[in-house]
């Protein structure tokens, strides 16, 4: 099994040394690729955040440790809105299960919106959008 917390941290690095520098000498056609490039890694991260909260929460670690439910410790520890660590909760929650679109999402295949918006479920489906 290979080290998550260290693959993160690369992940992290790369990122924002990325972010660190003047991207407004890239062309036209550099600016095209690398926003399509930056998406699918958007949803890949977001797939890997859904998945890691999922099993926060079916573990019940951050009611455990810290007395709070997995979306308020998430938006605590992250300054973010608690609603949207809600919805990323309970989307991976959702896919936990024996889906076929849920291996597909988790490898970052496809965006997690596209995916969404092919099941016939419009309740889950609604959940996200």
């Amino acid at each position: 099994m290979f080290d998550v917390t260290a693959e993160v941290r690369r992940l992290s690095e790369a990122t924002a040394s990325l972010a660190s520098r003047d991207l407004s000498g890239l062309s036209d056609h550099e600016r095209l690729a690398a926003v399509r490039a930056l998406s699918t890694t958007v949803a890949m991260n977001e797939s890997i955040l859904g998945q890691l909260l999922a099993g926060l929460e079916a573990d019940g670690v951050c009611d455990r440790d810290f007395g709070m439910g997995t979306a308020t410790w998430a938006a605590h520890e992250t300054h973010g809105d608690r609603r949207v660590a809600a919805t990323r909760v309970n989307v991976g929650t959702k896919l936990r299960g024996p889906l076929a679109e849920t291996g597909e999402l988790w490898r970052g295949v496809t965006s997690v919106l596209s995916t969404l918006g092919r099941w016939p479920m419009p309740r889950i489906r609604g959940s996200w959008i």
